[in-house]
């Protein structure tokens, strides 16, 4: 009977520690988060005894220092120390040490960074060779204060560090072998110490990955590729209140270390289900009845008794197993669906990969912390990455910081899973250079972010081009091609512009106007084409003669040009004038037909203060070509000035209507004694 019962109990949980048995082998992959805080205890377990090693070394090079009779009077003799200690000159030179043979340094990176340590801190340096004991070495230095205040270190203290020994107590027990570290510097990942000894001491290793995380926290763990191009499991650590330099102990974890962790995992869910085996059988006990208990006992001691009918315990013992053979079904068959909904996943992303290469978008799936979860498409066409290269990479590393900046800020308004933000930024190619991608983001509903990028880098270029030929053509809209001065156009704009500001600010505007003398008959002998070159260079002395950013230079027709003067009077007009005609005949231009033999030009100049009314640009005009008028009458090379009163009658009189003419045959807009020669002519 006792056999019975035992096959009727095994019968009834049979299938459910079959479910469980199958769930703790499916959970034997452990997480990522637990194989990171495994490798943050290893870690810091290595930081405690490689930070107590430190500390000792910097001591007893201290102790060295502060030596009453010097450090060589301290210095331990040969063999007390046998990594090798020692005092150098600046040049290198050993002055006392733990061996007898001197030995040089010179060009050492440690003795380099020691004379360059800010506040005599001690420095801590790996040196692949030439070190006094002859074999590779990780130095801890320390420079000597200087003699005098602000003058140079007047030596080095070098001591050689041995490690190896930290390594054995670092082991999780004691068969497994003890797992490897570097220390490697900070800034730019260069190994300062390697257990056991490895011959990049001084040299930089290509961690990307780690040098980035490292930036971001100052301990964690993460999965990358080792120097070696295997995946491995790096955990680090920086060590703080040592070394003024930042240090960061990477502990190399074995090969088998997630694997390790993933079996303990699957033992303790073996173990749960165990339990809660053994409790759903005793629950089984409670809910079957004390009736099916008794007939359960009965059937295990000999015949049933007359309380129970013999014919009903089958019936319900046969109830009980057709419903845990039921729900084992309906669980297989969950099981087998939520196969094919994984299979028909790996379909749908491999056809999304495919779809996206041909459609030429590179799709990237970024946790919350910004880092790279799944990259695909087309990787290489965009970036030429592969796609687990790319994956790799910290986003941050690929883009200018300024576009890495607005494509957070962008994502810190992206909340909203139904909002797609379309956005365009520059992402650094394989070979160097930047590749314009349009990005479409969504935010994902487990805080993550979808973004969809393509290759817009030949529209940006037509853009761009587009942009330089329509400022172009705006600059040719109002600029004089034969002499690249303004043109008439930008010089009404500018004129009317600025006697709207003098009577806003109530300020003067002077006006010049310069036209070369009998001009007309030097082209018709010279020639058009040697006409046009002399305006060219004419053009370039006005220009220069302009010291202030707000004048304005303008070529109005054939060889008169105006320039305007904001903030000038009528003096300050006429000494412009004179000095533009001065660099005109500084040219030395011939021309022979004039007196000298030398081309020479007259001006005309008038200002105006627009008190009370404004004045209108046609009237200022009009006085300073009164003033040339007078100016050319009297000759060549003058300077005629027009005294311009903003109560004049015509003060509001239209661009292009002739001023009335003047009383008794004199221009109430010229001041007839203002007509001169320039000195010198």
């Amino acid at each position: 009977m006792p056999a019975r019962l035992w096959l009727l109990a095994l019968l009834a949980v049979g299938p459910l520690l079959g479910v469980w048995l199958h769930d703790t082998l499916a959970r034997r992959s452990a997480s990522p988060d637990a194989i990171q805080a495994e490798a943050r205890d290893a870690v810091r377990t290595a930081s405690g005894a490689v930070q107590v090693e430190l500390i000792d070394a910097v001591r007893l090079l201290r102790t060295l220092a502060a030596a009453p009779g010097g450090p060589c009077a301290a210095m331990p003799g040969a063999g007390v120390w046998p990594e090798g200690i020692g005092f150098f000159g600046v040049n290198g030179t050993m002055r006392c040490g733990s061996v007898p043979a001197a030995a040089s340094v010179a060009g050492q990176d440690f003795l380099r960074a020691a004379l360059l340590s800010p506040g005599a801190a001690p420095v801590l340096a790996g040196v692949p060779s030439g070190w006094i004991t002859g074999r590779p070495a990780t130095v801890a230095a320390l420079p000597l204060p200087p003699a005098v205040p602000g003058g140079a270190p007047v030596g080095v203290l070098a001591m050689g560090l041995s490690l190896e020994s930290l390594r054995s107590p670092l082991a999780a027990d004691a068969d497994a072998p003890p797992p490897a570290f570097l220390l490697l510097s900070a800034r730019d990942l260069t190994v300062l110490a390697g257990v056991p000894a490895t011959p990049s001491l001084g040299r930089r290793v290509a961690l990307p990955v780690l040098l980035a995380d490292a930036r971001q926290s100052s301990t964690g763990a993460v999965l990358a590729r080792s120097p070696g191009g295997r995946q491995q499991w790096f955990g680090w650590q920086e060590l703080s209140g040592v070394l003024d330099q930042p240090v960061l102990l990477t502990v190399l974890l074995p090969d088998d270390f997630g694997t390790t962790v993933a079996d303990r995992a699957a033992w303790l869910a073996l173990g749960q289900a165990a339990l809660a085996v053994v409790i759903g059988l005793f629950a089984a006990w409670l809910l079957v009845g004390r009736r099916l208990a008794g007939g359960l006992r009965q059937l295990a001691q000999g015949p049933l008794s007359g309380d129970v009918a013999p014919r009903r315990l089958p019936a319900m013992l046969a109830a009980v197993s057709a419903r845990l053979t039921g729900q084992a079904r309906q669980l297989a068959a969950a099981q087998a669906r939520l196969d094919a909904a994984g299979a028909t996943l790996a379909e749908a992303t491999e056809e999304l990969r495919l779809l996206a290469a041909g459609a030429g978008e590179m799709f990237e799936i970024l946790p919350p912390d910004l880092s790279r979860r799944a990259v695909r498409g087309a990787t290489r066409e965009l970036l030429g990455y592969d796609a687990d290269a790319l994956q790799a990479r910290a986003p941050q590393l690929d883009r200018p910081p300024e576009d890495w900046d607005r494509l957070r800020a962008t994502l810190d308004r992206l909340v909203d899973p139904a909002v797609v933000i379309t956005c365009e930024q520059r992402v650094r190619r394989q070979d160097g250079g930047l590749a314009w991608l349009e990005t479409r983001l969504t935010r994902l509903r487990d805080g993550g972010v979808l973004m969809v990028s393509r290759d817009v880098s030949r529209r940006r270029r037509a853009e761009d081009r587009l942009a330089d030929a329509e400022r172009r053509l705006a600059t040719l809209a109002l600029e004089d091609v034969l002499t690249g001065l303004a043109n008439r156009r930008r010089f009404d704009e500018a004129i009317a512009q600025e006697l709207r500001r003098a009577f806003r600010v109530q300020e003067r505007l002077g006006l010049v106007l310069i036209e070369l003398d009998q001009f007309a008959g030097y082209r018709d002998s010279q020639g058009h084409v040697r006409g046009d070159a002399t305006l060219r260079r004419v053009a370039r002395a006005v220009a220069g003669a302009l010291r202030r950013p707000g004048d304005l230079a303008a070529r109005l027709e054939g060889d008169r040009v105006a320039v305007l003067l904001p903030g000038a009077d009528r003096a300050g007009a006429a000494l412009v004038a004179k000095r533009m005609l001065g660099l005109i005949r500084a040219l030395q231009i011939p021309d022979l037909r004039a007196p000298d033999g030398l081309l020479t030009a007259s001006a005309g100049t008038a200002a105006v203060l627009p008190l009370p009314d404004p004045v209108a640009p046609a009237t200022l005009l009009d006085a300073a070509t009164a003033a040339l008028a007078t100016a050319q009458r009297g000759g060549r090379e003058c300077v005629g000035t027009a005294n311009l009163s903003a109560a004049a009658p015509d003060a509001q009189r239209p661009e292009g209507q002739p001023p009335p003419d003047p009383p008794n045959g004199t221009s109430p807009l010229i001041d007839h004694s203002g007509h001169r020669r320039v000195p010198g002519t």
